[in-house]
C-alpha cells in the first residue's frame, strides 16, 4: 500500500548446503585448493559446473511461486576457478590454464553465460521481472545484464564511505535508475 517493493533473494556465489554435498562445485585456485580454504567460509561456488543448473533451477522455482518484485542475485564474482570442469574446458578452447591471462578470459565466458542463462530461465516465466545480479561494484561490461542498478555500500564492510557518493556519480551518468543499498 505504501510502495515497498520486496525482491526475493538468492545466494548464487555461495551456498554451504551445495559446497558440501557437491565439493566438484567449488570453485578450485591454480594450485589446487578450494577457495576459500577454511572451513568457518563460505565457499566460492563455480557456475561452469552443474551448481549453474541448480541454482537456476532454484531460481525458476522462486519467480514460478511467489509474487516477487524482483530477484536480487547475490555475490557474482568471475572467479578464477581451475576445477577439473574449468580445466578440461578451457582446454577444449585452446586455452592454457597455466596461463593467468587465459584463465581470466575463460572465466569471462563463464559469467557471461552465467548472467545470459539466469536472466532467460527468469524471463521465461515472468518476461518483465526486474533483475539485480550483485557484484559488489558496478562493472560496465555486465551492466546490459541488469534491469536497475543497486550500489552496495557498506562503509565498515571494507567499501569505505567515499564508496556511496562515488558509485552514484558514475551511475549517473547511466541510462539506469539506480539505488542506494546498505
Amino acid at each position: 500500500k505504501v510502495g515497498i517493493n520486496v525482491p526475493a533473494y538468492i545466494s548464487v556465489g555461495w551456498d554451504e548446503l551445495a559446497a558440501r554435498q557437491n565439493p566438484q562445485w567449488c570453485v578450485v585456485d591454480p594450485q589446487g585448493c578450494v577457495k576459500p580454504p577454511f572451513l568457518a567460509r563460505w565457499k566460492n561456488l563455480c557456475f561452469n559446473t552443474d551448481y549453474l543448473d541448480y541454482v537456476i533451477a532454484q531460481a525458476k522455482e522462486t519467480v514460478a511461486n511467489y509474487d516477487a518484485d524482483g530477484v536480487f542475485f547475490d555475490i557474482i564474482a568471475m572467479w578464477d576457478c581451475c576445477c577439473q570442469k574449468c580445466i578440461s574446458d578451457m582446454l577444449k578452447k585452446n586455452l592454457n590454464p597455466e596461463k593467468p591471462e587465459d584463465r581470466k578470459a575463460f572465466a569471462r565466458s563463464v559469467i557471461e553465460n552465467y548472467y545470459q542463462r539466469m536472466n532467460q530461465a527468469v524471463h521465461s516465466i515472468k518476461p518483465n521481472l526486474p533483475i539485480f545480479h550483485n557484484s559488489g561494484h558496478i562493472y560496465p561490461d555486465f551492466v546490459k545484464y541488469q534491469s536497475h542498478l543497486e550500489l552496495e555500500s557498506l562503509p565498515t564492510g571494507g567499501w569505505g564511505y567515499d564508496h556511496f557518493p562515488m558509485s552514484a556519480k558514475y551511475c549517473s551518468t547511466l541510462s539506469y535508475e539506480y539505488l542506494g543499498m546498505t
